[in-house]
Parts: structure tokens; sequence; C-alpha cells
């Protein structure tokens, strides 16, 4: 806390803004206080010393610490309680209220002429808020209107009352001091409106006013040659740069307004005027009258001799925009190397309506031939949000334009639905690279993508899965893995695509067709995305059991010639597959099958009943037809009916159907796809073209096709469609939630058994320990909780007062 030094101090806040009461000020002493106030070294005239008022800081001031002993004598300092300022920085927010209030107040009283009974806590009151400003640009705007501010509330109702009082002096007063505002401020804008608002008071002090405007208008056109820094200052309308074009528009509207209410008196400066206008039109080729139709670039007269002066070179490229022709590349590319100055100056171009339909026909050309040529015309019309956008977006549909022919080809594999867009997307990425407008065009080539994409969802997704199954065994993974990731993240639904992709990991996973675990597990990973963390779990899950399947299979003793591999698939991560149908294999299968020690490792430890799926069984049967040795590749159902056949030579359907036990409908659809399907394995009443549409019957007789001959040493025999029954099927899925929420029921019980109490908290805990032990993808929090309110329900638990505990009942 800053304490005062003595008994006067503690009256200081309150002294601040005491004034001495003198004479009335007249404004044009005011005015010129005011251009007192902004001058740039901020030292007072010699008029102004004896009125011992503080002065603002210089320019060399502003970059200097202040002293922590003057800012304690700040009264805004003191009534905040902060301390010294932070260090200069040109991101540094404007002043808080209480800062520009001061400067407002120190403002009053200098332009009232009062003698400030504190003036070095005013001078560092004002140092401190243009410390706080961090930037003297900003700083000086704030500054200016400010005081402007106060003009137009405070001092504008006091002009107007001198002017009626006292007439032509008045007027003359107010120009002289107005010409000392603009000397020092060069803020011609509010000149204008200052000077607008007296030729409208007094119509008899005109030729003083027209004097005084002409010539500002002369000067400021002059004086604008070469002008840089503080050019943001010389116009009101801080939403754009002024050029010279832009104060010459503003200063002959102004003049025109002149002419409509009276006559311009000074003849010589008006015709010094018009010449400037004339000269301006001669060495900018365009006619004032016309802006508004024509494209209007204008530049200092540096830069104007160094490319506006070529004649041909401009009339070209005037004649080739109006005429809607196309820039060729050698001219765009000398555009562009005599542009590379220009860049850095910051010149403007000013594009009006007539030039919006132009671009629309000169943009789709320019991008098939050169980036340069594009880049150029961005480069003309920044300054035109209408024109910038439209080349923008019509980048965008170039690119667009070349993904449709891309998705639209039929004559394309499908890998290349995904493979061409890629190839398109880097060919425009390499013609963008060290652009100066890459971000933005690259954003536009993003989007353009990502929509193309999206709209052919379908083909993008089969070809991705596509991809990654033809790739991943040809390829390292930095060659196919970069293209999998960038064109999953275009995707909107991901879902859709990790859903089919799930399907078709399974199908690696189950028939041993997956490349080393560690490869599938990186390619996860590389999907991996916040909006689609619920979908990646499985997958990780699905790998995991078939690491555990793997070190299952290897651990079983197995006497037999006969090869097995056991997949156990234990929780809800993998998609559902149809319910089996009862099958009856040979029984020298079934021993294999029904192996007393799986039966004991898979149910003594993991405490769970298993089932086979005769739906997913994969058969590799070895045997010859012609003597020519096949491996036919089968589920169960199959399996257990080409078997039959190694102990009779032909059998009825009713036979074969007391043979397998399986469902008659469903051997009927088995046998259609062996008699009738691609691959004739079996003959049907010995016709190896049977009709189609003929019913089965009981006494069919069936037999091997010893005929059969085909190209191909390994068939795969696709599985045989469902039927439909009139009765309604109980379950067509095997219910893999329904098992998980059965083993989360057994463990609590078990555990409740035991512990008789127990927390939520704790049985949570424990639940989650015991999926995690026995690789149990975890469950939606809603289903644990729906199995500890079915136990009691059921009058297994009861929860204790509170609620948070629960207790087992016996």
């Amino acid at each position: 806390m800053l304490l005062p030094a003595n008994e006067d101090e503690l009256s200081l806040p309150c002294m601040v803004f005491l004034l001495s009461m003198e004479a009335q000020v007249p404004i044009s002493a005011k005015l010129n206080r005011l251009a007192g106030l902004i001058e740039e070294q901020g030292a007072p005239t010699d008029q102004e010393k004896g009125d011992d008022l503080p002065s603002l800081p210089t320019k060399e001031f502003l970059f200097q610490p202040i002293k922590l002993a003057e800012l304690k004598q700040s009264p805004v300092l003191k009534k905040r309680k902060v301390g010294p300022p932070p260090p200069q920085n040109e991101d540094q927010s404007l002043p808080i209220q209480a800062w520009k209030d001061e400067l407002l107040q120190f403002t009053e009283d200098t332009l009232n002429g009062s003698k400030c009974s504190k003036p070095l806590q005013y001078y560092n009151s004002i140092c401190t808020f243009l410390c706080r400003s961090g930037y003297t640009k900003q700083v000086s705007k704030e500054l200016i209107q400010s005081i402007e501010g106060y003009f137009a509330k405070v001092l504008l109702p006091e002009v107007k009352e001198e002017i009626l009082n006292d007439g032509e002096n008045a007027i003359q007063h107010l120009v002289d001091a107005w010409n000392i505002w603009y000397t020092k401020t060069k803020r011609i804008h509010f000149v204008v409106i200052f000077l607008n608002q007296l030729y409208l008071l007094n119509s008899s002090s005109r030729q003083s006013i027209d004097v005084l405007a002409t010539k500002l208008f002369v000067e400021n056109l002059l004086e604008l040659e070469g002008h840089e820094g503080d050019g943001e200052l010389m116009l009101y309308d801080q939403s754009q740069k002024p050029t010279r074009l832009k104060i010459l528009l503003n200063l002959s509207e102004w003049i025109k307004e002149l002419k409509t209410t009276g006559k311009l008196t000074n003849q010589n400066l008006y015709n010094e005027f018009k010449e400037i206008i004339k000269n301006f039109e001669i060495d900018n080729k365009i006619k004032l009258k016309n802006v508004l139709p024509d494209m209007i670039r204008v530049c200092d007269e540096q830069l104007k001799n160094k490319w506006i002066g070529d004649e041909k070179l401009a009339k070209d490229y005037v004649t080739k925009v109006q005429n809607s022709m196309l820039i060729s590349q050698d001219l765009a590319k000398e555009w562009d190397a005599k542009f590379e100055k220009i860049r850095q100056r910051e010149i403007h171009f000013f594009v009006v309506e007539p030039i919006y339909r132009i671009t629309q026909e000169l943009v789709p050309s320019l991008f098939y031939l050169d980036i340069d040529s594009i880049e150029f015309l961005m480069f003309c019309v920044k300054d035109n949000p209408n024109n910038y956008r439209l080349i923008l977006d019509a980048f965008g549909d170039i690119v667009k334009k070349q993904l449709e022919e891309c998705f639209n080809s039929d004559s394309l594999y499908t890998e290349d639905y995904i493979l061409q867009p890629n190839n398109i997307f880097v060919t425009w990425n390499q013609k963008l690279e060290n652009r100066i407008s890459y971000v933005e065009l690259e954003s536009q080539l993003e989007k353009a993508l990502t929509d193309s994409l999206n709209l052919h969802q379908e083909k993008v997704i089969r070809a991705l899965l596509s991809f990654i199954e033809s790739n991943m065994k040809k390829r390292s993974r930095s060659d196919y893995l970069e293209l999998v990731s960038f064109i999953f993240t275009k995707l909107k639904n991901k879902a859709a695509f990790l859903k089919q992709y799930q399907n078709q990991l399974s199908k690696r996973l189950l028939y041993n067709s997956s490349i080393q675990f560690d490869d599938e597990e990186f390619i996860i990973n590389n999907l991996k995305t916040d909006d689609v963390t619920a979908e990646i779990g499985p997958l990780a899950s699905m790998i995991q059991d078939i690491k555990i399947s793997s070190k299952l299979t290897s651990s079983i003793t197995n006497d037999t010639p006969i090869e097995m591999d056991y997949k156990i698939i234990r929780d809800l991560s993998w998609p559902k597959v149809p319910l089996d149908y009862d099958v009856r294999l040979p029984q020298y299968l079934l021993s294999v099958v029904d192996n007393p020690e799986l039966k004991e490792k898979v149910v003594k430890k993991n405490m769970v009943r298993y089932k086979w799926c005769n739906f997913l069984h994969r058969f590799e049967i070895e045997t010859s037809f012609k003597g020519e040795a096949k491996t036919l590749v089968v589920n169960g159902y199959y399996a257990a009916i080409i078997l039959a056949f190694n102990d009779s030579e032909s059998l009825t359907l009713a036979q074969l159907a007391k043979v397998t036990e399986l469902e008659k409908q469903y051997l009927i659809e088995c046998l259609k796809v062996l008699c009738l399907g691609k691959y004739k394995l079996l003959l049907r009443n010995n016709q190896s073209q049977p009709l189609k549409g003929t019913p089965f019957r009981d006494d069919d007789v069936f037999s091997i096709n010893t005929d059969f001959s085909d190209r191909s040493k390994k068939l795969f025999i696709k599985p045989a469609k469902g039927f439909k029954n009139d009765e309604p099927i109980t379950s067509n899925y095997y219910d893999a939630q329904k098992e998980t929420t059965n083993r989360i029921n057994a463990f609590i019980m078990r555990t409740m058994k035991q512990q008789r109490d127990c927390s939520h908290s704790k049985l949570l805990a424990d639940i989650l320990s015991f999926l995690k032990e026995y690789n149990i993808s975890i469950p939606k929090a809603s289903i644990v909780k729906e199995c500890i309110e079915e136990l009691i329900k059921q009058g297994y638990l009861k929860r204790d007062a509170s609620g948070s505990s629960y207790h087992y009942i016996p």
C-alpha cells in the first residue's frame, strides 16, 4: 500500500480538479491550445508558458521508464493502489476508463486556461496513460480522438454561439486556429467537418473559408508525396489506410458540395487544384468522373515510375482485363516480377462491381495455367472483400471439379478413389508452397477435399478398406498409414467407416489372414481421434482376445494329425454373428474339439462357460478331383455335409439330415450352394446342371461330383444364407452383452458373499479390476448400474439408509 508522505498529500485527490475562475477564454485560443496538446515535441509556446500549464511528454520520453517516486504522486495510482506500469508492449490493451477521464479533465483544464494546482501530478498521470497505451501511433490516435470527442461535445456549441455573437472576426479567428490544428495533426477529415459547420453557419465569411479549404487541399496532396509512417492519422476513417486516390475523391466530393452552396472565390487556388486533378488523371490513366466503372491502381511517384510508367504494359493489362481475356503465363510472370517490391509497400487496388464479373470469367482459366497468375490477381483485389472471396471460392470450385471428375469415373479401381484425390491435394499443395497466399488457399483446398470425400462417403470407405487390406502386407507402415490417417481425418461419419473396418478386422483375426498383431495395433492407433474414442476401444480388445487365444492354442496338447486353432471371443467388442444351428461333426473331430484340457483352461480359469460357434468354424479339407489336389475352405456346416460322404458314396436328403443333425431348412440352403453355386462339388440325382426352381425332396440323392474341375488350388465356399420361418426365431444373434452382464452379476454375488457389506465406490472398483484382469471390455456405467439394481430387485442385495453402501441378504 502507498502511504502519504505528509499531511498535505492527503488532500491531493480532492485538489486535483480545482479550477481557478478566470475570464472566458476565446474559442480561437482554445483551438490553439488543442493543437499544442498534440504537437510532437509537446513543448508549450511562449504564449502558454505564462499559464504554467503542464506539457505532454516528448516522443523520447514515451519509451523511457517512469520513476516510481513520480508515479507515487499520481492521484490515480494512489486511488487505485496499483504499482508501476507494465513494460512496453505493442499488444497492450488500451488504458482503463480512469486514465481517459483524467486525460479529458486535463484537456478541459488546458483549454479553459486554468492554472493547475498540482501540475506534476497531471504530468505524471498523462505519462502513465501514454506508457500504458504502449504504442506511439495508438497513443496519438487515442489522444486526438479524445480531444476531438471533447470538441464535438463541448466546444461546438460554444463555436456556434461565438460565431453568432462576433461574426466575421470570430470566423477569421477560428479559421486561423483550424489552420494551426491541421498543420500539426494532418487530420484533414476532421477539419473538413469543422469547416462545413462554419460554412453553413455564416455565409458572409465564405471567402476566408474557401481560401483555407483550397489551401489545405493543395497542401495535403503535395505533402502526401512519398509520405510514410503516420499515414493512418491523415483520415478519420480508420478502416482503410489513406491513399492519394482516397483523399482525392474525398476532396472532389467536398468541392462539389461547395459548388452547390456557393462559388469558390479564389480562382487561382481552385485552378491549381484542378491542375492537380488533371495531372493525376493523366498519370494514372483514369478519369475521376468514371472512377466507379474502372479498375484503379494508385501508388506514389517513385513506384509509379517503375511499373505504371511502362505505358505499353499497363495498356495491355487494362485491355485484357476489361475484355475478360486470359492473362498469359509470360505476362503474369512479368507482372509478378515487377510486383515483388510493390508487395512490401502495401500498394492498394480498388476494384468495383464490373470487375467482379470480369474476375468470375478470369479465375477458372488462370488456375489451370499457373498459380502465379491467380496470386497476382488476388494481390490486385485484396482491398475488395467481394472479389477476394470470389477468387478463394473459385479456387475451391476448381479443386472440387477435379475431384468430381475422379469420383464420377467408372474406369477407376476401387483404391483409386482415395489415391487420386490425394494426388490432387498433394499437387496443389506443392504449387501453393512458399506462396504469400498459402494459408488462405490451403484452407480452401482442405475444404474442397473434405466436402468431396464426404459427398462420396460410400466410395471412399470402400476404397479405404480395400487399400488397407491390399497394402498392409506389401508396404512398410510409413508408405500407406500416412495416407490412411489423412483420409480418415477428413471423414465426418468416422463411425460408419470404423463399423466396416471392425468387420474386416474380425475376419482377418478369426481366419489368420492378419499380419503381425503389432502392425494391426499400429493401424488402430493411427485412427484414434477424440470423436471416435468409444469406437476405437473394441478394436484393441479384439486383438487382445486373439493374442490370448494364440497362447491357449499353443498350450493345448494335441496328439492327433488334425491341426486345431482355437479362438476365444470373450466380450462385447466383436461384431454380432448369427446364432449357430446345431450340427453334428464326425466323431474324430469331436474328440479334438471337446478336448478336456481345453475345457479346464477356459472354464475353470475364466469362470465362464463357452459355446462353439459353428458358423465361424473354418475347416480346410484336403481332397482331390480328377487327380488334382484341392483344399476346400468351409465352415462347420459344409464340413459336416462333405465329410459325411467319407462313409457313403451317395446319401439322400433324409439321410444327410440324420447324419448331420442340421436343421432341415438350413441343410437345404447349404446343399443349394454345393450343388448350384460357383463350385458344384455335389451332384443332385446325378445331374450336373439341375433345375434351380425344383424343390428339394427327402428322396433326392446327393453324391460327390467326381468330374469337378477348377484352376484354383484353394476353394473358398461362401456361407449359405439363413432361412425365414413363419414362427419367430427366439434369438438370431449371440447375445454377448447378456454374457457380460451374467459375468458381472456372478462376480458381484461372490464378492458380497465374502464381504457381506461393501461401499458403492469399492464395489465399482472391484468390478473394474475384475473386467481388466479377464480382458473384458469395460461396459457402459449404465450396464453395471442395471446389474446392481437387478440384484437388489431380486432380493440378493439391499442399500443402507444413506444409499452409499450395499448389504448381502443370505
